[in-house]
């Protein structure tokens, strides 16, 4: 059996205002040719399909058309989607029965009889020529009280939990040689967050070892960056293009084929961006330099350029104006954003609590800025059950958003 994993499409994402549907549609592009070309016998995609919960209609009509083409074209092709922490849910699934009919399974959060999660809905079988071949523990994201209480009840364990008992009911059902592949759309601990926003970081984290020995192949969601965790089934596809000038790495779908019961081989086949990120230049500079590097920039190719400024006392208000006007008549450049590093010089223990600028802000998580702020006001470390506090309202705050927007 041989299975393509991809998550974290975000859909609809703006880069610095820029609109982006032309390279959404470039990776579709990209998309329908390794499937012609490598034929699996399923499309796993582990969450975030879009980048706001209410995407435009402009978004939705594109992956509708999209997702139709594909099973159109890869007769048999057998896709399965759940949803992230970016997607609606309940938007997200509406069109779940009709997408049955093409050969789609959309999980877009559980769904629950006399008041318990219906596990059976979220084991999915993958065919073969009418027969099973393998088995799909389709998991969305859920949040942390979403999972059912257990004993020593921390958030680690009840994923733990939750999971073992998907797998026995998959494994009960299962014949000889058929794999079972979990999917998810969570945080690891120790994930590589490069890139990532930071705020991720304070959410949380469930540890390598859960996974059941008997699971195949785990096929992850949440984290941008490609990467192995723990063992090399256990395994983010990370995003299609890069969301953030950060993000400066490999993008890619995964390839997994299985021999029986357990993953033979895996491949990641990159996704060629159809627009570069560049920060220009790759250390911080005088104002200048960079106005200099920006102006000698080469056209011939579609970027988006954040200028790196080494910054000294306090900078002019029209920067951004000044180094956009480098780009004249350069059509295929897009000045996005200013870095500013400040020069390091005597600062006091306040000043290095400060945060700067705006880009400096994003890469800030909000328990961070707390933690400055509180040190700066109190002049001493914020205690770690005001830290507990802290970390409870946020959590709380973001899932009281995401119900708004649902």
């Amino acid at each position: 059996m041989k299975i393509l994993h991809t998550s974290d499409w975000h859909l609809g994402q703006s880069f610095y205002n820029f609109n982006r549907e032309e390279e959404f549609r470039e990776f579709f592009c990209q998309l329908r040719t390794i499937l012609k070309e490598e034929k699996p016998h399923a499309m796993l995609v582990s969450g975030d399909i879009f980048d706001v919960a209410t995407p435009s209609n402009a978004i939705v009509t594109m992956y509708n058309k999209e997702l139709l083409r594909i099973q159109q074209e890869n007769e048999g092709l057998q896709t399965i989607i759940t949803a992230g922490n970016h997607d609606s849910p309940s938007r997200l699934s509406s069109a779940g029965i009709l997408w049955k009919e093409f050969g789609v399974t959309v999980i877009g959060s559980p769904t629950r009889k006399d008041g318990e999660i219906d596990m059976q809905q979220m084991i999915v079988p993958i065919y073969q020529n009418k027969q099973v071949s393998g088995w799909v523990l389709a998991v969305p994201y859920m949040h942390s009280s979403s999972y059912p209480a257990t004993e020593n009840d921390c958030y680690s364990e009840r994923v733990r939990s939750f999971y073992n008992k998907l797998f026995n009911i998959a494994n009960e059902m299962r014949s000889s040689g058929q794999p079972i592949i979990a999917m998810g759309h969570l945080t690891m601990t120790n994930s590589d967050l490069t890139g990532h926003d930071v705020a991720i970081g304070t959410m949380d984290s469930v540890p390598a070892d859960i996974w059941d020995d008997g699971i195949a192949y785990v096929a992850l969601g949440h984290i941008h960056h490609a990467q192995h965790i723990g063992a090399d089934n256990v395994r983010y596809s990370g995003s299609v293009l890069p969301m953030s000038f950060d993000e400066n790495y490999p993008h890619s779908v995964t390839m997994v084929e299985f021999e029986k019961e357990r993953m033979s081989t895996l491949r990641k086949i990159e996704i060629n961006p159809p627009i570069a990120i560049c920060t220009i230049p790759e250390k911080p500079a005088p104002f200048e330099e960079v106005k200099e590097a920006l102006s000698n920039y080469p056209d011939d190719k579609p970027a988006y350029l954040r200028a790196n400024i080494l910054s000294e006392g306090v900078m002019p208000a029209d920067m951004f104006d000044e180094a956009n006007s480098c780009l004249k008549d350069k059509t295929k450049l897009r000045l996005c954003t200013l870095l500013n590093v400040r020069k390091r010089q005597e600062t006091s223990e306040e000043d290095n609590n400060m945060i700067h600028s705006l880009d400096e802000l994003r890469k800030i998580s909000p328990i961070e800025v707390a933690k400055r702020s509180y040190k700066i006001k109190r002049q001493e470390e914020m205690p770690e059950e005001l830290i507990g506090c802290m970390k409870e309202a946020i959590e709380e705050a973001a899932t009281e958003t995401k119900e708004d927007e649902q």
